[in-house]
């Protein structure tokens, strides 16, 4: 496993329209330095790709008008808390100023 421990990016994926919950194609971007360099410019064969994280950040998720989670499995233990944070400012924003300050 060359890449092991490299950090990517998801770029871009092309799923089919019969599935959309699955990718025909992802493209990751790497940056090419150090020793990763001549493998990513040789190495053309297709690998098994681990996907992981975000980890202890705050996506600050609440600035966006839309936002796309998605988790498989025991994936949706990093995303839940995400979810549960995006569904309780929405619900803080609908009520009024006064409302929330006098609960408190």
């Amino acid at each position: 496993m060359p890449f092991h421990g490299y950090a990517m990016n998801v770029a871009w994926w092309d799923g089919p329209e019969s599935s959309p919950a699955s990718a025909a194609s992802l493209l990751l971007l790497m940056q090419a330095r150090g020793q990763i360099a001549p493998l990513l410019s040789q190495d053309r064969r297709k690998h098994v790709v681990m996907l992981e994280g975000p980890y202890g950040h705050d996506l600050r998720l609440q600035q966006y008008e839309n936002v796309s989670l998605a988790a498989k499995g025991v994936g949706i233990a990093g995303i839940l808390p995400y979810a549960l944070d995006l569904v309780s400012r929405e619900a803080l924003m609908k009520i009024p100023e006064k409302d929330v300050l006098s609960k408190t």
